[in-house]
C-alpha cells in the first residue's frame, strides 16, 4: 500500500493520502489555509512598517516645530512666520502619511490576493 499511496500523492490531484488508516486530505485546502496564515502574518508586518513610518514622519514634524519655536523665541522669526511654517510642516506631514497609507493599502490588497 505504501507504493500506491506514494503514486497517488505524486499525481497532480488536489487530494492526498497518508498511511494512517488511509486518511484522505485535501491538499488545496491545506495550501489555502497555509497561504491565509502567511498572508495574515505579512499584512501584520506591513501594517507595523507603515505605523513605524507614520511615527517617524510625526517625530520629524515635532522636531521641526521645536526648532521653529526656538527660532521664534530667539527672535529669528516672527509669530506669523512661525504659524506659516508650522502649517507647511503639517501639510507635508499629512501628504506623506497619506502616501504611506496608500502604499500600505496597495500592499495589503496585493498580499491578500496573491
Amino acid at each position: 500500500t505504501d507504493a500506491v499511496i506514494a503514486k497517488i500523492n505524486e499525481a497532480k490531484c488536489p487530494f492526498g493520502l497518508t498511511n494512517d488508516d488511509l486518511l484522505m486530505y485535501d491538499k488545496t485546502r491545506e495550501t489555502y489555509v497555509e497561504h491565509r496564515k502567511l498572508s495574515k502574518i505579512l499584512v501584520k508586518q506591513a501594517k507595523q512598517i507603515a505605523e513605524n513610518s507614520r511615527t517617524s514622519i510625526r517625530n520629524i514634524r515635532r522636531d521641526g516645530n521645536d526648532d521653529l519655536k526656538k527660532k521664534q523665541k530667539a527672535g529669528e522669526i516672527t509669530e506669523d512666520e512661525l504659524k506659516t511654517e508650522e502649517d507647511k510642516l503639517q501639510k507635508l506631514t499629512d501628504k506623506y502619511i497619506a502616501e504611506i497609507n496608500k502604499i500600505y493599502d496597495t500592499k495589503e490588497k496585493e498580499i491578500m490576493e496573491g
